[in-house]
């Protein structure tokens, strides 16, 4: 089971409406992008790169967004949808909200 912190809920929908600003295909290319990754970390969460405060991360592919999340005894936590380039560790303090 995949849970996302509700931040990271807006961030995805922001980034997706930023795409359909320019384009309803690139907005769904995106959404898919999200979809495949989602999959992919669900697979295998483990096989993904960890940082030295045990987030783990994977990158979209053809978009320039990172999702940052965390394998738990339960399943799966996202904690961010984030632009790779803005505002590096920002939502680092949604990690109080650990299990």
């Amino acid at each position: 089971m995949i849970r996302f912190h509700r931040a990271a809920i807006a961030e995805g929908f922001e980034a997706e409406a930023h795409y359909a600003a320019e384009s309803a295909d690139v907005a769904l290319r995106f959404r898919e992008a999200m979809a495949d990754g989602l999959a992919k970390i669900a697979a295998s969460p483990f096989r993904w790169a960890q940082d030295e405060d045990g987030f783990r991360r994977y990158k979209l592919i053809g978009f320039p967004y990172l999702i940052f999340f965390e394998p738990q005894d339960d399943g799966i936590r996202v904690y961010a949808v984030a632009h790779g380039a803005r505002k590096p560790g920002y939502w680092h303090g949604r990690a109080e909200e650990r299990r």
